[in-house]
């Protein structure tokens, strides 16, 4: 059993006061929230809950256990919002070649505006008559009309 799933039964069933109600804010059932819990315990070599067939309440290093438990798996949430907010947003420098009569009338007026929506993205725009060698320049949009001259390149 994956512990981090095991961590989050067990806050889940300490908040909830029962193995049931854990259980059923995390569409579990009972048995498996138990299971999760006994495994818990045989890892640490402890008990953290005490139970009796009408209530449950925790040890004394179930209570630090949970304080932890809560730390831990906020700290996992963050993470996992960090990552997907690096993976969504738009960040970093965008090398944007293009000829000079272009970039400084259209292209600079559609970047202004590319700005505004993605703040965290900067834009360094090299205006030149051709193209040049784009990899060595770390271009990474490359706009100019006419025919291409090297067949390795895509353009659209």
């Amino acid at each position: 059993m994956d512990k981090l799933t095991s961590m989050t039964v067990f806050v889940r069933v300490a908040k909830a006061g029962s193995f049931a109600g854990g259980a059923r804010e995390l569409g579990i059932s009972r048995a498996m929230a138990t299971k999760h819990i006994m495994q818990l315990e045989g890892s640490l070599g402890t008990r953290l809950i005490n139970r009796t067939t009408r209530s449950l309440s925790l040890t004394d290093v179930g209570i630090s256990y949970l304080e932890r438990c809560q730390q831990v798996l906020h700290d996992v949430e963050e993470m996992e919002s960090a990552v997907t907010y690096l993976q969504t947003e738009l960040r970093g420098v965008l090398k944007i070649s293009a000829p000079p009569v272009i970039g400084a009338t259209h292209i600079a007026r559609a970047v202004a505006e590319f700005l505004k929506i993605h703040p965290d993205l900067t834009i360094d725009m090299v205006l030149q008559g051709s193209p040049g060698d784009l990899v060595d320049e770390g271009i990474d949009v490359a706009i100019f009309l006419g025919a291409l001259d090297d067949t390795s390149m895509v353009a659209r």
